[in-house]
């Protein structure tokens, strides 16, 4: 799933970037060798207040500004533990003498006239919780003139609704208004103190209008953003006015006029491809942030499922022998034992042995015959069996064992029961289906016997988690005797989950113990 949503984010990104826009036709700096670069910010979801359009408008000022010839660090739906590297990957982006934009969707609130920008995560309680759960303007400012950068242009579509506001004790509604130096200037996606609509369409009201702004050829940053004020107050009968403060020295042209078409043309090939550089970069790197992140919990998700299962497992073999032990020293003796069939298990991939004993203990008429099964000197549990497949889980790495009695006169299927991962790992079954193979004669530890070989396959499925494992089960089964003489199973799981090799063959019979 991680690969796919690897070459997915890739395909979309060149798609989007190799089709022919008129834009990137026209994709000229404002002067020649000019540095321009954007930090771009969209946060949908809040879990207590989501909204509908800030990821999409990071998206499409994202993808505007590239074709404007800027350097975009673009980040959607940002986490608290996010926030530092971002401002340092900002911060080493800058330059002296460059052009530096921040663009910023989502919810916005004020603390005591100071403006925060809250990341997705923030558990926000009260007043002091906000400063270390937000992004902070006035720091975001002091970043921009630390950076000794000629230009600074901020965009805050973030005065929706503030979703905390009846736990704090001095917030206003909207943003505040901010003092900004000279060389930067900041607009506001409506007037300080007042909010704005998230927006019924891709995209919030106030973005709709900057994305045509940045479309306007030759025309100066500040007539474009009147432009922005008197189509957001037009469309929305008044309701939302964006606000700008600050100032600038100097014109800044989004899309300066046109220059010769040899320069046009040089330009934009660089630029499109300083683009697409960028957007497969960006692919590339919510790629790999998303496969990991599916890797971590699905190894957290297998770690604690092994763990829970491994409990029960332990827990049952317990009450099993304390009711043995119970029922032995409060009743008459149990049934004499009969005969007694040993057998080795060996897992290759680990070279980890151990050993199962089957001991009779009495006849059920009518069933089958009573068995006890031992495993590593431990009694693992007790069984009646019949004539019918039955594929018993044992705690070994195969996790079971075809038991006797079985008539074998033709293939099968059977659910593994008993205590083994197959049954005590919640959601999680175990199948063994097998088909007559031929017969043949076999040597085993405790002789030589007439054997019928069957073949087939361990189904491990795993309904809750979508996926299942399979693997070849062969085994050769004596129908004189009703006994397994031999079976091999082999499983590639994940990790340390149904990944082994393991051979069980019989060693030793001893009869008639009693």
């Amino acid at each position: 799933m991680a690969g796919w949503r690897r070459w997915a984010g890739l395909a979309l990104a060149w798609t989007l970037l190799l089709a022919p826009p008129v834009l990137a036709q026209r994709n000229l700096p404002a002067q020649p060798g000019e540095r321009r670069v954007a930090l771009v910010i969209g946060n949908n979801a809040y879990p207590r207040a989501p909204l509908n359009n800030p990821v999409n408008d990071a998206n499409d000022i994202s993808a505007k500004l590239r074709l404007l010839g800027f350097e975009v660090i673009e980040r959607t739906n940002l986490k608290t533990s996010q926030i530092g590297r971002t401002l340092r990957e900002f911060r080493t982006r800058l330059a002296p003498g460059s052009v530096a934009l921040i663009f910023y969707a989502g919810h916005g609130l004020q603390i005591r006239g100071e403006n925060y920008l809250p990341t997705i995560d923030a558990d926000i309680e009260g007043e002091e919780d906000v400063p270390n759960q937000a992004l902070s303007v006035r720091q975001m400012l002091e970043l921009l003139d630390e950076s000794k950068t000629r230009l600074n242009l901020v965009f805050l579509d973030a005065c929706r609704n503030n979703p905390f506001s009846r736990k704090f004790r001095s917030a206003g509604d909207g943003l505040a208004k901010v003092t900004a130096a000279s060389g930067t200037l900041i607009s506001f996606a409506t007037r300080p103190g007042s909010v704005a609509a998230d927006g019924e369409g891709r995209n919030g009201l106030y973005t709709t209008h900057l994305l045509r702004a940045m479309d306007l050829a030759n025309q100066p940053v500040e007539q474009a953003l009147k432009r922005v004020v008197t189509g957001v107050r037009q469309a929305s009968k008044g309701q939302q006015e964006p606000w700008m403060e600050g100032s600038i020295e100097g014109d800044f042209y989004f899309l300066p006029q046109a220059a010769s078409p040899e320069a046009s043309t040089a330009n934009t090939t660089r630029s499109r491809q300083e683009a697409i550089d960028q957007a497969v970069q960006e692919a590339l790197r919510r790629s790999n942030e998303q496969a990991a992140k599916d890797r971590a919990a699905f190894e957290a998700s297998m770690a604690k499922m092994l763990q829970e299962a491994l409990a029960r497992q332990n827990a049952l073999i317990e009450s099993e022998r304390k009711t043995r032990e119970t029922a032995e020293a409060s009743q008459k003796p149990a049934a004499p034992r009969g005969d007694e069939w040993e057998y080795v298990s060996h897992e290759e991939k680990q070279g980890k042995k151990q050993k199962l004993v089957f001991r009779t203990k009495a006849a059920v008429p009518g069933t089958g015959v009573l068995e006890e099964l031992e495993v590593d000197g431990k009694l693992a549990h007790e069984w009646v069996f019949g004539s019918q497949l039955t594929a018993v889980g044992v705690p070994i790495e195969s996790e079971f064992v075809v038991g006797p009695y079985w008539d074998g006169q033709m293939g099968g299927k059977a659910t593994v029961v008993g205590p083994s991962l197959c049954t005590t790992v919640v959601g999680i079954s175990c199948e063994l289906d097998l088909k007559p193979a031929g017969t043949e004669r076999i040597s085993v530890g405790a002789g030589s016997f007439d054997a019928r070989k069957y073949e087939g396959w361990l189904v491990v499925r795993n309904p809750g988690a979508g996926r299942s494992l399979s693997g070849p089960v062969t085994l050769w089964y004596s129908i004189q005797d009703r006994r397994l003489l031999k079976q091999v199973v082999a499983m590639n799981g994940t990790g340390t989950y149904f990944n082994f090799k393991t051979t069980l063959q019989l060693t030793a019979v001893r009869r008639d113990l009693r």
